[in-house]
């Protein structure tokens, strides 16, 4: 029987107690500190696009959705979701001379490299795709499906205790597995 996803990809015994209230604290981070992600394969149509959402969040007077993005060192961090319209508020500042656009709200998440990368997958769901972004989404989610899979099996065996189930001394057996 295959898991539901949310319950595959939304682990909250990694993630400390104080990170799992529900409300989520926004982070205003100016949008040069917010660096792609490599794992992101929906890039914008053509600049129209781009300039279409800026007109947008122009009209809105404010970025209406909070970005969601992971730290990646001291100042710096990788959007998850919201490439599209951290490029609206460049265009907005250096193309425009909108300063007022030059921080996005975020929220940080700190996620596991396998949440992360299907976070990226689940955020571009909402739209049309070509067929290369329909079989990158298959690809990936199947990835990191076998990912967890793999991970679970490791957290197990490492909580195989030989001496117990043996009778025998050895402490804790490590098995590695294809």
């Amino acid at each position: 029987v295959m898991a539901r996803l949310g319950n595959v990809f939304n682990n909250k015994e990694d993630i400390k107690k104080e990170e799992q209230h529900p409300r989520r604290m926004i982070k205003w981070i100016h949008y040069t500190k917010l660096k792609e992600n490599p794992g992101q394969y929906c890039p914008e149509r053509d600049k129209e696009e781009i300039e279409a959402l800026a007109d947008l969040i122009e009209a809105a007077g404010e970025v209406i959705q909070n970005l969601s993005v992971s730290k990646l060192d001291t100042d710096e961090y990788r959007i998850i979701a919201g490439h599209k319209r951290c490029k609206a508020c460049k265009l907005l500042v250096e193309e425009r001379g909108l300063k007022q656009f030059s921080f996005l709200p975020c929220v940080v998440s700190n996620l596991s490299s396998v949440q992360e990368e299907f976070q990226v997958v689940a955020s571009n769901g909402y739209h049309t795709k070509k067929a290369y972004e329909l079989m990158h989404e298959i690809l990936t989610t199947e990835k990191l499906l076998k990912e967890i899979e793999y991970i679970e099996k490791l957290q197990e065996v490492e909580e195989f205790d030989v001496e117990k189930s043996t009778g025998q001394g050895g402490g804790i057996y490590t098995l590695f597995c294809c």
